[in-house]
């Protein structure tokens, strides 16, 4: 949490440096989160519904104001059917509670619809988190595969030198370019692979040409530098996390409105009370009764066969059915968390391994080469070699890859608030 917090204030976030190059904007995941957070439409459209939210609260709350009305009419001509001109106040003096779960649950709602908001946010920064660990590892195998053309291009160089002289055979310049074919079948692979990560976070940041920006991207730092948010993870509550969590919230908001329109449906099986003031305008008519008239009366619509009851069954019933939905999601987020956590986990623990493998097959095939020109190894050993380092490098980057997203992925779920960190 205080590593994200950090981003947001303005510090460099773990994994990410200032750019090198001064003439490039910084790459990184964090300014890609509030770019987002800026102009993302559908963040745009949580925003206006809270906002819209709010106004519903102060209209519905006006329905405990007095109701005025005019009554204007024509004269018709007709002695029988006389005008009324009248001016009317009516104010409800009990509802059995009807207008105030009225309010109780417009301003619930107006809780979810900021709960809502912060839940789109998340789930937006959690998709730009996936495509940054998409072209993280994308953009770390174009480079491992052009590594591996060039160690393959000089072996190319040195063998067709061989054959010229006639100290090969012909089949061995075969074998190089076959290597050299499969490689480059993994280059391009990797390349569409980091177009289409960088089209997807251009997509969900707003920010354009985003390929122009990866020389500034940082360089996957050392895995020390991981190692106390390890020590975090560990002591870490799981099950209060998944408590606060947004989508957590609003479940157990729905059950709080289930019971508000539970409450409504009840109070409108009641009849209401009010005191009705009528006020002549003007004289309506010959031998009138022009004076204020005021009464007190009694309102009940009970609805089609009694409907209201029946009605007040159902959502009796579907109170239930929210209640499971808190069970719900806190299954999905406390399964979520717990898959990232296992993949951050996993990921730690194989990188020093994988790092050693990287560097014990470059040092396998330093020594191959030697042994090569001395005879003592095969052409085909040296190029199975050059195939070996490449697998190692490419499962390296891809592990580091994932530490780097399931990381960022953790960090948005831990984080107690992600509207109040997420600001450029």
């Amino acid at each position: 949490m205080a590593c994200l917090a950090l981003a947001f204030l303005g510090f460099p976030a773990w994994g990410q440096t200032e750019a090198t190059n001064q003439n490039l904007p910084s790459f990184t995941v964090e300014a890609l989160y509030a770019a987002a957070n800026l102009t993302h439409p559908l963040l745009q459209a949580a925003r206006l519904e809270a906002q819209a939210g709010t106004i519903d609260v102060a209209a519905i709350e006006r329905q405990r104001w007095p109701t005025l009305s005019a009554v204007v009419e024509s004269d018709t001509g007709n002695t029988s059917s006389l005008p009324s001109h009248s001016l009317r106040v009516q104010q409800i003096v009990w509802d059995a509670g009807l207008v105030s779960s009225r309010v109780t649950e417009a301003e619930n709602q107006v809780t979810i619809s900021k709960l809502r908001v912060q839940l789109q946010q998340r789930q937006i920064f959690l998709q730009i988190s996936n495509a940054w660990q998409s072209m993280w590892a994308a953009h770390a195998r174009v480079q491992v595969a052009q590594k591996t053309m060039d160690r393959l291009n000089g072996f190319r160089v040195q063998m067709q030198r061989r054959v010229d002289a006639e100290a090969s055979s012909r089949i061995d310049l075969v074998f190089a370019n076959s290597r050299q074919l499969q490689t480059q079948v993994e280059l391009e692979a990797a390349q569409r692979n980091l177009k289409v990560a960088l089209l997807k976070l251009e997509q969900l940041s707003g920010e354009a040409n985003l390929r122009q920006r990866l020389p500034a991207l940082a360089p996957f730092p050392a895995l020390p530098s991981a190692a106390p948010f390890l020590q975090q993870l560990q002591q870490i509550d799981w099950v209060d996390l998944a408590v606060r969590a947004p989508a957590v919230q609003i479940a157990r908001s729905d059950v709080v409105s289930a019971h508000n329109r539970l409450r409504t449906k009840e109070a409108e099986k009641w009849p209401q009370l009010y005191v009705r003031l009528d006020v002549p305008i003007g004289n309506n008519y010959f031998n009138a009764n022009n004076s204020t008239v005021v009464f007190a009366g009694l309102s009940y619509t009970p609805g089609a066969g009694f409907a209201n009851v029946v009605e007040a069954q159902a959502l009796s019933t579907r109170v239930a059915k929210s209640e499971q939905g808190v069970e719900v999601a806190m299954k999905d987020i406390q399964e979520t968390m717990q898959n990232d956590r296992e993949e951050f986990l996993n990921a730690y623990a194989q990188i020093s391994t994988l790092e050693k493998s990287v560097a014990g097959s470059d040092m396998v095939l330093a020594s191959f080469e030697r042994q090569f020109q001395a005879n003592r190894k095969t052409w085909l050993d040296l190029l199975n070699q050059v195939r070996e380092l490449a697998q190692n490098e490419y499962a390296l980057v891809d592990a580091q890859a994932s530490l780097v997203g399931s990381r960022l992925r953790l960090e948005i779920n831990m984080a107690p608030t992600t509207l109040a960190m997420a600001q450029p």
